[in-house]
């Protein structure tokens, strides 16, 4: 229910400001997960029914929408979240909380009573509850069965990348000893995504000259496989001023994990 709450108001206060609901299609939708998070979380203190069977739908929901994003090659940590509420509110005692009806709650049916005497069902009454509750839980455990295969399945057909840092080399020709952009250094720390997915980072270049102007004539990527997206070059950097640079990396279709080097040619 915080969780909820929480964005439910970063949404709603991110839309006040920008125009999110035309960059994003989505956003609707996560506006109202946000609110059934909320509902559900409400629900679940109060023990309800519609809590249990509201929260099947968001989770579930969401849990979809994280396969279809992982195949998209969009990350979404949900996929290794939500697998794990749904099964746990699948679990008989679980669900039998919220379904305290002796006609509804799993495992019930072998406790009904007659409101006669007080004794169960005999014969073939007492049967065929048994045998529906026998395949209750079967089909409860066949769906927590599945739930819990796709996550290696699409772990199979989706390659992680994590890139454990960028290094960026500046090089100065013919003039090595006066390094007016600084030293080579490390720019981004860690970051993941699946195969060919894309991870944005920024830096500052200064220009430690006192009277000369300096310019950056090109940037390139020295580790295979991955695709870099900066700005154009040449740069031009005034005297004791600076540049901010965006770039992103998209990441090859294949696992990884180490280092990005790029490299920047200076005059």
């Amino acid at each position: 229910m915080i969780f909820g709450a929480v964005i439910t108001f970063a949404v709603l206060a991110l839309a006040a400001i920008t125009n999110v609901t035309q960059a994003d299609p989505l956003y609707p939708l996560v506006a109202l997960t946000s609110i059934g998070f909320v509902v559900c979380g409400i629900g679940f203190l109060q023990g309800k029914r519609w809590g249990w069977v509201g929260s099947i739908l968001v989770y579930g929901g969401a849990f979809a929408a994280s396969v279809a994003e992982a195949f998209l090659r969009i990350l979404a940590w949900g996929i290794f979240i939500e697998p794990i509420i749904l099964v746990y509110l699948l679990v008989p005692s679980v669900r039998a909380y919220f379904f305290r009806s002796p006609g509804l709650a799993l495992g019930a049916a072998e406790k009904v009573t007659s409101p006669l005497d007080g004794s169960r069902p005999a014969g073939p009454e007492r049967n065929r509850l048994h045998i529906a509750n026998r395949a209750n839980k079967i089909l409860t455990g066949i769906l927590m069965l599945v739930i819990v295969s796709i996550v290696p399945a699409v772990a199979l057909s989706v390659h992680t990348v994590s890139v454990t840092g960028v290094t960026l080399n500046i090089v100065y020709p013919g003039n090595p000893d006066n390094p007016w952009f600084g030293d080579s250094r490390i720019v981004s720390g860690a970051m993941f995504t699946w195969g060919n997915g894309q991870m944005g980072f920024r830096f500052s270049l200064s220009n430690f000259a006192l009277f000369d102007a300096h310019s950056i004539d090109s940037i390139s990527l020295k580790t295979q496989g991955f695709v870099l997206y900066a700005p154009p070059a040449p740069i031009s950097v005034p005297a004791l001023g600076g540049v901010a640079l965006s770039m992103r990396l998209q990441a090859p279709d294949y696992n990884y994990d180490g280092p990005v080097t790029i490299e920047i040619q200076t005059s």
